[in-house]
């Protein structure tokens, strides 16, 4: 059985976009798709419940961030493999498919790669976020937050030990050290592939900007609360 984990907080634009991709995935074995819905204040909810009732839907009441929200539903989650795609990103046909395939050469961790944009060059890229990708290298520095799987086991002792509410950056990067510090490899498979909704390079690059300094201090403060 294989659990993928949409971790979603207002995504009304995208969410339906990014849950359609995972209706008509074929692999192997069962997989099951779980909606975390992190206090949505907007029609996330109504959409997820309306559009899609098989899948497992789960409405938090508070917002708890993307680390606590793991920590506290991982025991019901039924797979033997955790897969996670973001809430605003398309998972390609066959991406559940290399998931299975991937983590059954026995890897704890794989993490995949995004592409964004549609069309020629200029407006499709892969959106290279990882350093190691750039080297293409069997293993990367840090997790993809929006493209990874892993094992369980391996994430609940990953979790980052602190009940900051969490963004998925912070909180994926968080645990890419922790399990590099525990010894566990992560590979990059190129094979699990997705898409992110298209926005301009401008938009892009402010977006990111705009993440990278909200997860630095959102780091920062999670890293001296863990060492206190």
């Amino acid at each position: 059985m294989i659990s993928v984990i949409v971790y979603a907080q207002n995504d009304e634009q995208t969410i339906e976009w990014c849950l359609q991709s995972l209706t008509a995935q074929i692999c192997k074995t069962d997989y099951e798709v779980i909606v975390i819905d992190d206090c949505s204040l907007d029609r996330t909810p109504e959409i997820v419940e309306r559009k899609f009732p098989q899948f497992r839907f789960i409405r938090q009441a508070r917002m708890c961030g993307w680390v606590a929200s793991l920590r506290q539903h991982l025991p019901s989650f039924r797979g033997d493999i955790l897969a996670f795609v973001g809430s605003h990103c398309r998972a390609r046909k066959g991406w559940v498919a290399s998931v299975e395939e991937e983590m059954g050469k026995g890897c704890k961790v794989v993490s995949g790669m995004g592409y964004i944009g549609t069309g020629h060059l200029l407006d499709r890229y892969v959106a290279y976020a990882i350093p190691s990708y750039w080297e293409d290298q069997e293993e990367a520095d840090f997790i993809w937050d929006d493209n990874f799987a892993i094992t369980p086991a391996i994430l609940e002792a990953g979790l980052p030990q602190t009940d900051m509410p969490l963004s998925e950056g912070a909180g994926a990067v968080l645990l890419s050290r922790r399990l590099r510090k525990m010894g566990i490899i992560i590979y990059s498979r190129p094979s699990l592939k997705i898409d992110h909704i298209g926005n301009s390079i401008t938009r892009i690059i402010g977006l990111w900007y705009e993440m990278a300094a909200k997860n630095a201090v959102e780091i920062g403060r999670a890293s001296c609360r863990e060492r206190v």
